[in-house]
């Protein structure tokens, strides 16, 4: 307005830097970096003194945008004098990196738009200085910038989530100096909160409704209208999953598993914002068995060729041939198989993804935990006495069917062997109902025989019933420690297990602690939506989190939906945030894992301790009431890797820990809602 400039000037100094390119030695390389950082404050301190106002005859804000053209010379000046930018901004000069430039502008723009240039110039500076100090943070997380002198690529991707979750922020809330209020966000958000009108602490932001042109087919799967995606399913009839979900009386159908999906996908679509397109679901049943490569990579075949879909939920879960044959086909998936090692998983950018840590990540929390918690303390919570005075002895029982899992073992052992733990026994089985009897009554006798007063599980959710009964039946009653297995962490599977042998059970779960039933969940969410029960209440946790997450990263990708947009959402996103009722999840680099295991391609990160009461009680994960529940520790405290304290478990004391809670966590509390209607969607 009033016809207003921005000065921006873009002859930084870049001399002294080319110098320290050339430099023949380390020393005349640090002196010539030195001279550089020097000679960019110089002219900062040069330009503060220019009356741009009065040179242009034009109104400009009080502050000269000094742009750096390059990253790295930005990075060298910044490692050579860490108080570079705060000693030009006290010259009134902003230095201003390529990624930097585009906030502080947009800022400034925003601010003009509400004509409140003179109003708003005390903020603007505060907040593009903030914006600046976060820059600086964002780049100070790399170790050795001057590295960036070759390469500073592989510094700003390893920075990418500091850039979302700290820069980012502080450019929103520029965004609502006078601006909020003049956009119309619709009946799902609630202006006062930010977030949408979802009775749930961990709802979403809210998104401004999209209006105009998306872009139409901009990635396979994709028009203007809709987002083809695929769920693939089990056969009704498989037995291996039948041996799964007979246990705990599991009557789900596929044809109760669709409709329910469906349902979800009006939910999200109500109150996520899709830019004008609704998904397309089809629902896959598998040719064959859970474990059978070949009609898996049948499948896999049949949905490229056939559908061509943005993207595939689920897939056979004991082969990762599902999963290999979509990504060579460049079609992405979550969770479509077991998964690889982490550079499979960039080989595969972008189309590998999954919703729980791999089997590594796992490994390694469970090797800290053994290793600071368990291991030289005295076997206390076996069930035969005569080893409450022994040092613990461990041996591992690990489901042996997919192709990682001799890999998977070997690195636990070699996690274990970080903390000085070593396994007496380590024992594969494969999942095989025929076989089952067979294989628990020779691993029970192994590990009595061996003296193993603990027993490291890394189970499916049955396969404990039978070993557990076998070890009572041989008079063998240790330590059951549950280390990584799927499902065997829920109530409604541990029912089922032998309760004389389980209430010695006690270990990791990456389940949150639950809330009672009428609070909160996804149970308790769609039911509140819809006013009813879903066809598939029994498997509904399971297959909600899939469009949970795909409707967040969606709704950030905006209406540009290319596959490579999405997974740029996915590795930039912040972590959510850290609770006791859900586990946080992150992608990319957050510098929550080893460095080798980012950029992470996996979903939750953090870990809670839990034991068993077999008289506990209370309802289980499908609402039965009954006997027999998990304890969370501490409330259902969770935990990162490094976060486990070096001292004895604390597992067995009702006084410290809950089963489930009656509400909802006054931290974690929500606003209630009425739900609206799906004619208010997109």
């Amino acid at each position: 307005p009033d016809n207003g400039v921005i000065i921006i000037d873009s002859k930084a100094p870049m001399t002294h830097y080319k110098n320290a390119i050339m430099a023949d030695s380390e020393i005349e390389k640090t002196e010539a970096l030195k001279k550089h950082a020097n000679s960019m404050l110089t002219y900062a301190q040069d330009l503060g003194k220019k009356d741009y106002a009065q040179a242009t005859g034009r109104k400009t804000p009080d502050m000269v945008i000094m742009y750096v053209p390059n990253i790295a010379v930005y990075l060298a000046a910044i490692e050579a004098r860490p108080n570079l930018i705060k000693e030009a901004w006290s010259n009134k000069v902003q230095i201003s990196p390529p990624e930097a430039v585009y906030p502080v502008l947009k800022s400034i723009m925003l601010s003009w738009q509400q004509k409140k240039l003179y109003d708003n110039a005390a903020e603007i500076q505060k907040q593009t200085r903030i914006i600046h100090d976060r820059v600086k943070i964002f780049y100070g997380h790399v170790s050795g910038i001057g590295k960036a002198l070759i390469s500073a690529k592989k510094a700003f991707n390893k920075s990418a989530s500091s850039w979302d979750s700290r820069v980012v922020p502080a450019f929103r809330k520029i965004e609502e100096m006078g601006i909020a209020d003049t956009i119309d966000w619709g009946e799902r958000c609630d202006t006062e909160t930010g977030q949408v009108r979802i009775p749930w602490f961990f709802r979403i932001p809210c998104w401004q409704p999209f209006e105009g042109d998306n872009g139409g087919a901009t990635d396979n799967g994709v028009t203007a209208d809709t987002i083809r995606v695929v769920y693939w399913t089990p056969q009704d009839n498989d037995p291996v999953m039948a041996y799964i979900t007979d246990a705990i009386m599991n009557d789900d159908t596929n044809s109760d598993v669709e409709d329910t999906l469906n349902k979800l996908i009006e939910y999200y679509e109500t109150y996520y914002e899709t830019y004008g397109r609704s998904v397309e679901l089809t629902v896959i049943t598998g040719s064959g068995l859970v474990l059978d490569p070949i009609s898996a990579r049948a499948d896999a075949v049949r949905i490229a060729e056939e559908i061509d879909p943005f993207m595939v939920w689920g897939g056979p879960a004991l082969t990762t041939a599902f999963g290999d044959e979509l990504m060579a086909r460049g079609i992405a998936c979550f969770a479509c198989g077991l998964g690889g090692t982490a550079e499979d998983y960039v080989e595969r950018h972008p189309n590998g993804w999954s919703l729980t840590m791999s089997a590594e990540q796992a490994s390694i929390l469970v090797a800290e935990y053994v290793g600071k918690r368990l291991a030289g303390y005295n076997a206390v919570h076996a069930g035969d006495s005569s080893m409450h005075d022994q040092e613990r002895v461990f041996g591992n029982v690990y489901e042996g069917s997919g192709e990682n899992a001799e890999t998977t073992s070997e690195m636990f052992e070699d996690a274990l062997g970080s903390y000085g733990v070593e396994l007496v026994e380590s024992i594969s089985y494969n999942l095989d109902p025929a076989t089952m009897q067979e294989t628990a009554t020779n691993t029970i006798a192994k590990l009595k025989a061996s003296g193993v007063t603990s027993v490291l599980l890394q189970a499916d959710p049955v396969a404990p019933r039978d070993f557990t009964r076998e070890a009572t039946a041989q008079g063998y009653f240790p330590e059951w420690i549950v280390a990584g297995s799927v499902l065997v962490d829920t109530n409604v599977f541990a029912r089922t297990y032998d309760q004389e042998q389980w209430a010695n059970a006690f270990g990791l779960s990456t389940l949150g602690t639950p809330v009672e039933r009428g609070d909160q969940g996804s149970i308790n969410l769609y039911e509140w939506f819809h006013g009813e029960e879903a066809a598939a209440a029994d498997t509904l946790p399971i297959i909600d989190p899939y469009p949970g997450l795909f409707y967040s990263i969606l709704s950030a990708t905006g209406p540009n939906l290319t596959m490579e947009n999405f997974a740029d959402v996915m590795l930039n996103f912040a972590p959510t945030t850290r609770g006791v009722t859900v586990p946080s999840i992150s992608y990319g680099y957050t510098g929550r894992w080893p460095e080798h295991l980012e950029p992470d391609y996996r979903g939750i990160d953090d870990i809670t301790e839990i034991w068993w009461d077999a008289d506990a009680v209370g309802e289980d994960d499908l609402g039965v009431s009954a006997s027999g529940m998990y304890r969370h520790v501490n409330g259902g405290e969770r935990f990162l890797l490094g976060e486990f304290p070096e001292a004895e478990t604390e597992v067995f004391n009702p006084e410290n820990s809950v089963t489930a809670y009656q509400q909802t966590p006054e931290a974690e509390a929500s606003p209630y809602y009425e739900p609206l209607s799906s004619s208010a969607n997109n």
